[in-house]
């Protein structure tokens, strides 16, 4: 069993579809989230139907956004090295 703080995750999982709601993860999502999962899945979510946004991103801000990934990458490996 979830922890009660997941339920919203799935209250629309009783209900009925509604179509209505078939774009609600673009409005969901900043456009920052959408071009990281459309570069990193775009390929599946085309195969699958989803039309991608083609949201484009500055180079400056993709460079930062890789160096802050690679630090993260980075910390998590100290971590585990020095802190388990």
């Amino acid at each position: 069993k979830l922890p009660t703080e997941h339920n919203s995750i799935f209250e629309l999982k009783q209900k009925p579809l509604d179509a209505t709601r078939v774009y609600a993860w673009k409005l969901k999502l900043s456009e920052q989230d959408r071009s990281d999962k459309e570069r990193i899945r775009g390929d599946i979510l085309q195969e699958l139907g989803y039309e991608l946004s083609k949201v484009k991103i500055a180079p400056w801000r993709k460079l930062i956004r890789g160096l802050k990934n690679s630090l993260k990458t980075w910390l998590y490996q100290l971590k585990d090295k020095y802190l388990t």
